[in-house]
């Protein structure tokens, strides 16, 4: 059987009928005959044929038994087509035929040629027998319709060929451009080939960057379940406070805190509470009123250790202090309160206060005692050793002290001084070997005042040079301090007073009145804005300058026109000084008082800064040493009068407090303690918790101590007080009875004209005799009002005054005298003549004390204010005075 392969791929098989027939009588089973079949096309029945057609593979599965049955209905109908032929049947019986084979081919994929082969092809198993020739074959006519049938299955043929032969060609063209977009795809791929090794290091990495922060997460997550296991253990578990017998250092520390943010003893207990359920956690217990009140106590020895580290390290170091000191009057208490200044890193000054007394008295002696048992108690229950040597080596290092001008306390700082000059030769070592220049360098003391007391007392110096123009104008006696303007500018801030809250404040349209039309004076930012106490030199000469020109041109106060260049620098905003003015036109009056005013300004404050302006003793280029020993030292005692205004709300919010507990709410509040004993480890804090509770019965045993001497002391002062009075009172009372007796021998006279008759032709002692006897009653008995400043002065630096002076004198007070004779029911009483002071809230009043009548058995006291008379009984106005409501301005600064 010959095969061939045409050029589409496809293989082309010619067997005869006869064959396909004989192999049918051969093989009786059409399983065989199509095996035998698949055997001449050259095919194995039992494996797939691969054809590859236009570069596309094709698979072809033969399977026997479906290629069997379809070759036994061929072979069928072949058979009978056979018969119909030989029995001569038509020729649409040979071509179906033919057509059954051409359908068993194209069932097998192979085509049959429509002649025979000549020679038969050899049969690869066994040769296949031809069908024995019953009779000659008959060869069929061709008749018209086969030869035209022939002729187009031709030329189908040919157009085959050339289909096939246009589809070889195609197919070159698509294999030349196949291999080209292979080569292009080749050249693509090895690039890709590339990225893709490329990628697949980066995914190499970052696998393994993956592995590492899925190892990091399982860490992670392991130990946030950890994490919340021990929180959840936490919040279920209860915290002690109270481990022992004793809470812990840290819940007094607590404690501490609280009471520091003003908290109640027994509401923190409470609190406590609330902040531990917040928290979500159980406290075992918290602290009763009476437990914080015994953490209070040890709350001041906390506060006094704290003191005492600071100061002894820097008195350790080297460092110079300034002591700071002020008193004060709180309801019926006189209180002390003393500090230290430090220089801070950055050259300012830091103070520490270190002591709060209630004192019997403001005397210098009983403040320097007080001073001497607060410093000594610093150490207390903490074992820094030595108090008293604690004591002197403090005393070594102050350089200088800050305070204001009143007697008693010019009187404590000489005091200060001399017992510095006694401690220092024990306290530095080889004081001995130094030189005499070394050593007086080191016993100098410098005495410094607060510059806030100029500027507060600066309003009585104003007052008083007012009243003087207001007397001058008006020719009217007018009290010292209580012009008519100043009783103007109170009313009219009583009349914007809120009534609601007591006229104890301002209201809105007042606050926008003042802001309008006050001027904003930068005195007080003088001593606000001078760091060092020495540079005070540089601002005074500056405010001197100002106030003489104004004195000489009262205009520029007006004009803004001032000569002196940038005078509102030393204040602390960008406003030229006294902006308010500038559209003021003022009048001759006005500037004739202002005259008055700039005058007693200038005397005012060149005495108070005659250590800084020229021929002082700071003024100048002012010594590197001096500067270096005095940077300890403010401008101002601010911070001591910050401490008042803080125990003054102590008492106005626990009037009853005791004294020891407002000490140690200063101290903390003031020295920042809470944030000292915070810095402090776990061990030390405990150390410091520990002692502070051992010293509980010693500070109550020293304040019980403390509180009984202070009584006996104040009733000393009260029995002294009172003879002090008696006697003064028998003085008076003797001074009276004198001048009775001296003016019994005259007679009293009562007009000017009587004057020639009382002096006649006696003597001249006899007459000088005579007219100082008619003053001194006038003075000691009639207690007649001085018409003028000194005049019931009789002597002039221990001379008496000639025979026209007391003349003169004596005329003016008859003149004075408008009814004649001044027989009252007046009692003589050192308070007569007197101006008082009177406070209500933040605003005091001005008045004098008229007289002093006795009404039954209770004398009365006449103060006339501006504002009103009061009469009140004189042992009240006693206690007003003992109490700080009310003040002499005599002892005033």
């Amino acid at each position: 059987v010959p095969c061939a392969v045409m050029s589409d791929g496809v293989v082309e098989t010619d067997i005869t009928y006869g064959r396909l027939l004989a192999l049918k009588k051969e093989h009786t089973k059409d399983l065989k005959v199509a095996r035998e079949v698949f055997k001449l096309a050259g095919r194995n029945p039992l494996k797939g044929l691969y054809i590859i057609v236009d570069k596309v593979v094709y698979i072809s599965l033969y399977e026997e038994k479906k290629c069997a049955t379809f070759v036994k209905r061929s072979l069928d109908f072949a058979a009978e087509s056979k018969k119909r032929i030989s029995l001569g049947r038509t020729t649409q019986d040979k071509l179906f035929f033919l057509n059954s084979y051409c359908g068993i081919a194209s069932h097998l994929g192979i085509t049959f040629s429509l002649a025979p082969f000549p020679v038969d092809l050899s049969v690869p198993s066994r040769p296949i027998p031809s069908p024995p020739l019953v009779s000659p074959p008959v060869i069929p006519r061709k008749c018209g319709g086969c030869a035209a049938r022939c002729r187009t299955i031709k030329n189908l043929s040919a157009k085959l060929g050339r289909a096939r032969k246009k589809l070889v060609t195609q197919g070159e063209d698509l294999d030349s451009e196949n291999n080209s977009h292979i080569q292009r795809l080749s050249s693509v791929n090895r690039v890709f080939s590339r990225v893709n090794s490329s990628l697949r290091g980066k995914v190499a990495s970052l696998s393994a960057e993956n592995s590492r922060l899925a190892t990091e997460l399982r860490f992670s997550e392991n130990a946030r379940l950890e994490a919340e296991e021990s929180l959840a253990e936490h919040d279920s578990r209860v915290v002690t406070l109270k481990p022992g017998q004793s809470y812990s250092a840290d819940t007094v520390v607590t404690v501490l805190e609280l009471l520091n943010l003003g908290v109640a003893d027994e509401k923190i207990g409470g609190v406590m509470e609330s902040v531990a359920k917040l928290t979500g956690v159980k406290l075992d217990r918290v602290p009763s009123p009476s437990t914080v009140r015994n953490i209070a106590v040890a709350s001041l020895t906390v506060a006094k250790a704290h003191v005492h580290e600071r100061l002894d390290q820097a008195i350790g170091r080297g460092e110079q202090l300034c002591l700071y000191s002020d008193e004060t009057n709180k309801l019926t208490s006189k209180l002390q309160c003393f500090g230290a200044g430090l220089v801070k890193d950055d050259g300012g000054q830091e103070i520490f206060l270190f002591g709060l007394a209630q004192v019997a008295d403001k005397s210098a002696q009983t403040a320097f005692d007080i001073m001497q048992k607060r410093l000594g108690s610093l150490s207390r229950g903490i074992g820094y050793g030595d108090a008293g040597n604690f004591i002197d080596r403090f005393f070594a290092a102050v350089s200088c002290t800050m305070s204001d001008r009143a007697s008693t306390q010019q009187k404590f700082n000489s005091m200060i001084e001399e017992y510095r000059v006694t401690v220092l030769p024990k306290v530095v070592r080889g004081w001995d070997e130094l030189s005499d220049t070394h050593q007086q360098e080191l016993m100098k003391f410098h005495v410094f005042y607060c510059q806030l007391h100029v500027i507060a007392n600066y309003t009585n110096v104003v007052l008083e040079a007012l009243a003087e123009h207001e007397r001058i104008v008006s020719g009217r006696d007018i009290p010292s301090f209580s012009p008519t303007v100043f009783t103007v500018v109170k009313e009219v801030a009583r009349l914007f007073g809120d009534r609601s809250a007591g006229l104890h404040s301002c209201s809105m349209e007042y606050k926008v009145w003042s802001g309008l039309d006050q001027a904003n004076c930068p005195l007080w930012r003088l001593a606000e804005n001078v760091a060092h106490v020495l540079d005070t030199g540089a601002t005074i000469s500056l405010l001197l300058s100002w106030v003489r020109e104004c004195s000489v041109t009262p205009v520029s106060m007006f004009s803004g026109n001032c000569s002196i260049p940038s005078l509102h620098s030393i204040a602390a905003g960008d406003e030229q000084f006294l902006e308010k003015l500038l559209s003021v036109s003022p009048s001759e009056t006005s500037l004739e008082a202002v005259v008055l005013v700039m005058e007693s300004s200038l005397r005012y404050f060149e005495h108070l800064f005659e250590d800084f302006i020229p021929g002082g003793k700071y003024s100048g280029v002012v010594d590197d040493v001096v500067v270096d020993r005095t940077r300890c030292a403010s401008a101002t005692n601010r911070f001591i009068e910050s401490a008042f205004g803080f125990v003054d709300r102590l008492f106005n919010h626990s009037p009853h407090m005791r004294i020891y507990r407002r000490e140690a709410r200063l101290l903390i509040a003031k020295n920042h303690t809470m944030a000292w004993l915070s810095s402090k480890s776990s061990e030390e804090r405990l150390a410091i918790v520990s002692a502070a509770r051992a010293s509980i019965s010693t500070v109550r045993a020293e304040e019980t101590h403390a509180k009984s001497l202070l009584a006996e002391a104040i009733l000393q002062k009260s029995l002294e007080k009172e003879k002090g009075y008696n006697a003064k009172v028998a003085l008076q009372v003797k001074k009276r009875n004198q001048a009775v007796d001296a003016i019994s021998t005259f007679g009293f006279i009562i007009s000017v004209n009587s004057i020639s008759a009382l002096l006649g032709s006696s003597s001249e002692t006899a007459r000088a005799n005579a007219l100082v006897a008619q003053i001194r009653f006038r003075e000691r008995t009639l207690l007649q009002p001085p018409p003028e400043k000194g005049i019931y002065k009789l002597s002039n630096k221990g001379r008496k005054l000639p025979e026209d002076e007391l003349k003169r004198r004596l005329t003016v007070l008859i003149e004075a005298d408008q009814k004649g004779t001044l027989l009252t029911s007046s009692i003589d009483h050192p308070f007569i003549g007197r101006f008082v002071r009177r406070w209500n809230e933040e605003v005091s009043e001005d008045g004098k004390v008229s007289s002093v009548k006795k009404r039954g058995e209770t004398p009365l006291v006449s103060i006339k204010f501006p504002s009103s008379q009061l009469i009140i009984p004189i042992s009240t106005l006693e206690s007003y005075l003992d109490e700080g409501s009310f003040d002499l301005l005599d002892d005033l600064l």
